[in-house]
């Protein structure tokens, strides 16, 4: 994951923890964001080079009759199983590399830093050596489910459950080089943003 040598810092954190919104804070601030997530869902598109295995594993229902892939079906049918979900990350991991190191090379060659939203970054026993830092995003949990139903429309209950079976915070902390707790205003978390940005500038010999 270092290619062009740039220096790659790992943004996770628990479902509405506020990943999303501090790495576009970054962005904005000269450190450009590729998220997972996003690659997770071009791995799925038409023209994807895994998607006919993953059809094969999970059943052609998740076609719909235009073509296009039901994800919420595919969400759907490997939430509660860990098998079927571990199969589907081992064909689609390759893809999903590709597609980073694509978006890699999309960026200027004078960046040094770019941030890479990984959610499931502990969960899914990513090696930690690929990256320069890891930073963890935190919030109290009934802040982060409230999010989550406000963002996604979820019911309490289903956003309780999916918080519910990420790696505990605290554990995320632990593993991490620098914790954000994200309990307040966006406007907070823009001046954390700002002090993070230029101390990871200013390690790398980047001007701010």
């Amino acid at each position: 994951m270092t290619e062009n040598h740039k220096k790659i810092v790992a943004i996770t954190g628990s479902i509405g923890s506020g990943k999303s919104t501090l790495a576009t804070l970054l962005s904005g601030l000269g450190i450009p964001s590729i998220d997972a997530d996003k690659l997770a869902r071009a791995a799925l598109d038409p023209q994807s080079d895994c998607l006919e295995a993953v059809i094969k594993l999970l059943g052609p229902e998740i076609r719909t009759p235009t073509g296009a892939i039901n994800r919420k079906l595919i969400a759907k049918k490997v939430f509660s199983d860990d098998a079927l979900k571990k199969q589907l990350e081992a064909i689609m991991h390759p893809t999903i590399q590709k597609l980073f190191q694509q978006e890699q090379k999309k960026l200027p060659t004078n960046i040094k830093i770019i941030s890479y939203q990984i959610p499931l970054l502990f969960e899914k026993n990513i090696d930690l050596k690929n990256f320069y830092k890891v930073v963890s995003v935190c919030a109290p949990r009934e802040i982060c489910i409230q999010r989550v139903m406000a963002r996604s429309r979820y019911s309490y209950q289903l956003a309780s459950k999916i918080f519910n079976k990420q790696f505990p915070q605290k554990a995320k902390i632990s593993k991490s080089d620098l914790y954000i707790s994200n309990h307040g205003s966006v406007k907070r978390l823009e001046r954390i943003a700002q002090e993070v940005v230029t101390a990871l500038k200013s390690e790398c010999g980047e001007e701010s």
